[in-house]
């Protein structure tokens, strides 16, 4: 019996280090697929959080141009994701968030000036309205898509 035990032996520890790279090959491939899972979930996150803050851009437009003004809320949808976007976009993002932001803030100013004179505003104040909903209308429209399109991209070619 020993003689069996003595021939199987060196056969046994061989096994056994298969044994152990086999288990560090499932090892390194669990850590792997992990690692992946991961970097999906936060380009899956990263997506949603900077397509929120592409729709409220986009929503304020589109409430822009079919009511011909903002109200306060329409503001304050802007608000929440203009705050954020500097830890989510490039530069260019940024400022143009700034800006329609900024504007924005200045047609609210000017709908509540135009109710309190009864609908009417100044000549200078009319003309910057003006100018500011086409500023909405066609520029910010147009950078929308084009800025916004390779951050916005949730799988790259």
């Amino acid at each position: 019996m020993d003689t069996v035990f003595s021939y199987l032996r060196p056969w046994a520890e061989i096994a056994s280090l298969f044994g152990i790279v086999t288990a560090l090959v499932i090892a390194v491939s669990n850590m792997y697929w992990q690692l992946r899972l991961q970097n999906a979930k936060l380009r899956h996150d990263l997506f949603d959080r900077r397509f929120e803050v592409y729709r409220s851009v986009r929503d304020f437009v589109h409430t822009l141009m079919t009511k011909g003004s903002v109200e306060r809320r329409d503001l304050d949808a802007l608000t929440k994701h203009a705050m954020a976007v500097e830890f989510l976009f490039k530069k260019e993002i940024v400022s143009f968030m700034n800006e329609a932001y900024e504007r924005a803030m200045n047609l609210c100013e000017w709908d509540i000036q135009r109710q309190k004179h009864g609908g009417e505003l100044p000549e200078p104040d009319e003309r910057s309205y003006q100018e500011t909903r086409m500023w909405f209308s066609h520029s910010a429209t147009a950078q929308l898509k084009n800025l916004f399109l390779n951050d916005l991209m949730l799988y790259r070619k």
